[in-house]
């Protein structure tokens, strides 16, 4: 199957493929088809592609029109365009307009109802894939599209802020993907859908209702949001009942309000959990890491447990180290490998490894601590890691001391212990650096005490 590029070029040069052009069944216009053009020449060319088409056989249609200004736009086209392409058959449809479109552009709904005259309804349309950015679509036009969009596989919304309360019916059986992208006024989220494996909610207010339904058949879930509070919560107390037959669950939060709390019910099934806490993420008051533990302990079946902490600045417990937290009850009798990246010196997080080491003795293989957040990967050109400045680095010490202190006499024989602290090799050269820099600031401090300084960070460079 050639490219649309390809297709026009071969219609220009032979009369043969003029007729399968018109009939080509693949429309995109996007930045990577239209890159070197700009403003009104991308419409006009959209124009002439559009108006030289039969409209038949049409599979898939992406209109990306974000780089024109709103004068390129003639909205009347546009809406002639869905009427004329949106049939029974298509099976993509995608509509990106500038952002100043978001409160402007109505999208014709109407169009995918029944028609006197051609008999399409739009029970007749199999889209795979829907995407709206900028457009402004109501709650009860969305919902009339979703409700009868049966093979939906992929939902896509950005910058629709028309949208308070999304809906998705039940109907939506093939719907695997739902992404979900500064909708500014979105305050809730039901979903039906029975085989939802990835949900993504970035750049949006804190939802004031989010349910998943009251029955998931997945086995894999991806949940990622950079502005729900509750997520850890909703997923510890919901999901045992609604996807028993999880199997592998990611959470990736970054604003969680942090507050485990005992489940009543078990994840029967649950093999592989990851949880990433953003650096956003807190803890309720009384609250810390090793509160995830009663998260752990209600997955009897987990097998791998990875947790990715992402945290900028470092809240350091320094108050009773001695008087450590013990529930232990081996209740992990499956846990073969854990993977903990961010560790840092936080009394929680000790207590929380130490617990592990502790339930899952008798089947753990091998756990793993990372002291550094993140900032240990290799550059691909130079073969260094990325920088760290002194914070992170001392922080890092902190966390290896703490270790040898209070989990490595913790762990039972068999079991492979790996910490990881920063690179040597290219660490060691920026801490002199960072302490040479400190030192000539200071310097200059104080050979010129009437001058101003301002502390900042300094970054390192390779």
């Amino acid at each position: 199957m050639m490219t649309m590029r390809d297709a026009a070029r071969a219609a220009c040069v032979s009369r043969k493929f003029l007729s399968y052009w018109r009939c080509f069944p693949n429309l995109s216009f996007n930045q990577e088809a239209l890159s070197q053009y700009r403003g009104n020449y991308v419409f006009s060319k959209t124009i002439r592609v559009l108006e030289n088409h039969n409209g038949n056989g049409v599979k898939t249609l992406k209109l990306n029109l974000s780089i024109c200004s709103k004068e390129d736009i003639d909205t009347d086209l546009l809406d002639n365009w869905l009427q004329a392409f949106v049939k029974p058959g298509i099976t993509e449809l995608g509509l990106l307009l500038p952002k100043c479109y978001a409160h402007e552009y109505n999208f014709p709904y109407l169009l995918l109802s029944w028609d006197e005259k051609s008999g399409a309804t739009i029970q007749s349309l199999h889209l795979a894939s829907f995407c709206l950015r900028n457009v402004a679509i109501t709650d009860d036009e969305l919902g009339f599209f979703l409700s009868s969009c049966f093979a939906l596989e992929r939902l896509d919304l950005s910058n629709c802020n028309m949208i308070t309360s999304l809906k998705i019916p039940r109907v939506l059986h093939k719907l695997r993907i739902v992404r979900i992208h500064a909708c500014i006024a979105l305050k809730t989220i039901v979903s039906n859908a029975l085989n939802i494996s990835t949900i993504n909610y970035d750049r949006g207010p804190p939802l004031l209702s989010f349910s998943l339904g009251d029955r998931l058949e997945t086995k894999k879930l991806l949940m990622h949001s950079m502005c729900m509070e509750n997520m850890i919560r909703y997923a510890g107390s919901d999901l045992p009942c609604i996807a028993p037959n999880l199997e592998t669950l990611v959470l990736s939060t970054f604003c969680e309000k942090l507050k485990a709390r005992k489940l009543t019910f078990k994840f029967q099934h649950l093999k592989h959990l990851i949880i990433c806490l953003g650096k956003g993420a807190e803890f309720s008051v009384g609250h810390d890491f090793f509160s995830l533990a009663s998260f752990l302990d209600a997955c009897v079946a987990l097998e791998t447990f990875t947790l990715r902490v992402r945290y900028q600045n470092y809240h350091i417990d320094w108050q009773s180290w001695a008087e450590m937290n013990r529930f232990y009850h081996g209740g992990l009798g499956r846990l073969r490998t854990v993977t903990i990246t961010g560790f840092y010196s936080a009394k929680g997080l000790a207590e929380l490894t130490r617990h592990i080491l502790k339930s899952a003795a008798s089947s753990l293989q091998c756990i793993s601590q990372d002291t550094t957040p993140g900032y240990d990967r290799k550059h691909s050109s130079t073969d260094r890691c990325q920088n760290m400045c002194m914070g992170p680095l001392r922080e890092s010490e902190r966390a290896l001391s703490n270790v040898r202190q209070y989990v490595e006499p913790e762990v039972p024989h068999g079991v492979e212990l790996k910490v990881l602290g920063p690179c040597r090799q290219c660490h060691y050269i920026d801490a002199k650096a960072m302490e040479e820099a400190q030192r000539a600031s200071w310097l200059s401090a104080q050979r010129a005490p009437w001058r101003s300084t301002r502390r900042g960070r300094i970054m390192f460079i390779s």
